[in-house]
């Protein structure tokens, strides 16, 4: 990673820090939108953490980061694949049914050039059915946060999957998860930490200060501007 993707990271897991520590987390549990985005940024954040240990270790040394990513994928699959499931038996929709009815098994069995295959199809299944899925816990964020870690996945394994991802190399995809993140923070997170500015003073201002990039000693990069405050304050 460049030296200013890394002073960017350490913010990010000091926001992370901040907003799970166990004095914090009754103040936002109740905040449905502010729940689910912190828990996706956290997994764009633990994406940038496996792909950065990629990209420095060498190509025979990356088995357990693959297969990180590899638990990842599978994991959100099965979740999206599971709810569409459950909606197509209700349904009574066998044609969406016969896209979607596999085990975790199946998913093991497959080659590592086919997994990301799978999940990408159950992605824009999903995509297409999203306006009938919120019932089953189906939203547009949990089939982003697929995505990203189907992206995260072909990159590793260098599949080509789809003239979309293919050629993505780690840098890429890096530069990827870090703007998938930042959109999370600064559109969401941010303009919902206005809420707790009268009620939680001091957890408001403790997360301004763990906004704010810190450019480590011997950076070379440019510096890139970062806006600690919420929009409105």
């Amino acid at each position: 990673m460049k030296t200013i993707q890394e002073n960017k990271l350490s913010m990010y897991l000091t926001v992370t820090q901040l907003c799970n520590l166990p004095n914090n987390q009754p103040l936002w549990s109740g905040l449905a939108a502010f729940a689910n985005n912190l828990n996706a940024f956290v997994g764009r954040v633990e994406i940038i953490q496996t792909l950065s240990k990629v990209q420095s270790t060498p190509k025979e040394g990356i088995t357990a980061e693959k297969e990180k990513l590899s638990g990842w994928l599978v994991d959100s699959t099965m979740e999206v694949a599971g709810a569409m499931k459950a909606y197509a038996t209700v349904e009574d929709n066998l044609e969406l049914l016969a896209k979607v009815d596999f085990s975790r098994t199946d998913m093991d069995r497959l080659r590592d050039t086919e997994i990301d295959d799978r999940a990408q199809r159950v992605h824009d299944v999903g995509t297409k059915n999203l306006g009938s899925l919120g019932d089953y816990g189906i939203t547009q964020l949990k089939l982003d946060n697929l995505l990203s870690r189907i992206d995260a996945y072909a990159a590793v394994v260098q599949s080509p999957r789809t003239a979309r991802a293919e050629g993505r190399s780690i840098t890429e995809s890096l530069a990827e998860s870090f703007r998938a993140a930042d959109k999370i923070l600064k559109s969401v997170l941010d303009p919902l930490m206005l809420q707790f500015k009268a009620g939680s003073p001091e957890f408001y201002n403790a997360y301004q200060a763990a906004r704010v990039i810190i450019d480590q000693p011997g950076t070379h990069d440019s510096p890139e501007e970062e806006v600690p405050a919420a929009p409105g304050v």
